[in-house]
Order: C-alpha cells, then structure tokens, then sequence
C-alpha cells in the first residue's frame, strides 16, 4: 500500500545530439533514474512545443533563434529504460493535434488537450495581468495526466506506478492523433471514467525491480533543462 505523492508532473526539456544510449549519463538521466528505480511515483512530462519529432533524430533544419539543430534529440521523452515515465503531446479542442506540438509514435506514450485551454496563472509573475487566462503547450497537457494518475492512485492504493500506466493505456477514449504522417504518440488520449471503472488491476511490467544505477560522472557537456515554451 502506497501513500504520499504518486505522481511527479515535470515540464521542463532539453536537446542534445547524444543519442538515447549515450545520454545516461547526462545528470538530468540520472535524476529521472533514481525517481523511477524507487517505484513510486508516475513521472509525467511535457512533449515540448518546437514541432519536432521525439525518439528520433531531428531531420529538419532549425529556424533562426532556436536551441536545438539537425540530428538532435528531445529529451526527456526520449529517454529510454525508464518505464515508469510517460511523456504527453498536445491535442486541440478538435481533437487534431497542436500546431506546435512535438509529436512521435515511439516515444511519447500520451495526448492531451493542450490548445486554448482555461489556466490559473501566479501574479507574482509581473507579465500576467490576471490570474485567469487562456494557455497553449504540452505544459498543459502533462498535468491532465498527472492528474488522472493521482485519482486512480487515490482509488487504487496498493498500485504500482506500472499497474497505475496500464490503468490509462486501458481506458484509452480517442486512439492517436497524425502529425506530419506519423501517430503523435503511442496510445492515445485516456478517459479517467473508463480508466477508473477497470474492475482489477492489469499487470505491471516492471515487477522486476532494476537495481538503482550508481551516480556517474557525466561523459557529456550538462545541458541546463529549459522550461517548455508556452
């Protein structure tokens, strides 16, 4: 039986051109690592917002101004060996995918409404005039995840994080979404009802827990994490 926090909702990302095999060292890796070797929490993050394939290398030329170019990869989705993560692209209220949305069939597991969606800004942050307000990004996409996780954890306290994903990937509504010919990610978009109404739990396929990593020194240059662009 778990109790405390479930879920870790995290939107923040980064580039780099060392591939998923290479970038285990890199100390954000190594973070997420420790978090899923404790099996206890879902971790939920945003796809990112710069319309760029995730898993695989970049295959098109960046615009002016931006911090990524050809043959990087977007991390933290594509991340690899972390298999209580789930990372989320973006859906309109058409239920088409975001334009900016970042988007892959391999790599990203979840979609979820992240166009003109009704937000609660801090006006401790002089650039909002209001409280209320209306936001775009896979930064809100990701908590529409987060948040399912935490009721059916809530509903189901003797869940592991595995068993807790295999509750979304069972109460999928709407099937992937295409962006630029390929499915936007792997499942689709969930239904907390549906997810909720499941009557037993499926199995979790990280039952074998994997003995955490020890902490390495990074073989690559740190790439500080960038909060995702609204």
């Amino acid at each position: 039986r778990f109790s405390g926090v479930r879920a870790v909702n995290m939107s923040f990302g980064f580039y780099s051109n060392n591939s998923p095999n290479k970038i285990r060292k890199h100390p954000v890796y190594i973070a997420y690592k420790a978090l899923n070797d404790m099996r206890r929490f879902v971790l939920v993050a945003a796809a990112g917002n710069e319309q760029n394939i995730v898993g695989k290398p970049i295959a098109r030329d960046p615009p002016a101004g931006v911090n990524w170019k050809r043959g990087d990869y977007a991390y933290p989705g594509s991340f690899t060996g972390l298999k209580n993560l789930v990372t989320v692209a973006s859906v309109n209220g058409d239920g088409a995918a975001s334009d900016f949305t970042n988007y892959g069939s391999t790599a990203l597991q979840f979609q979820a409404p992240g166009s003109k969606v009704l937000v609660l800004h801090s006006l401790t942050d002089t650039k909002f005039q209001s409280n209320i307000g209306i936001g775009d990004g896979t930064s809100i996409s990701a908590p529409h995840i987060a948040a399912m996780v935490t009721v059916l954890a809530a509903k189901n306290p003797t869940a592991t994080p595995g068993q807790l994903i295999g509750l979304l990937k069972g109460g999928i509504k709407l099937p992937p979404v295409e962006k630029n010919g390929e499915k936007i990610c792997m499942y689709g978009m969930p239904s907390l009802r549906m997810a909720a109404g499941a009557t037993t739990l499926p199995e979790d396929p990280t039952d074998t827990p994997t003995p955490p990593s020890p902490p390495a020194s990074p073989d690559v240059s740190p790439t500080p994490p960038q909060p995702n662009p609204p």
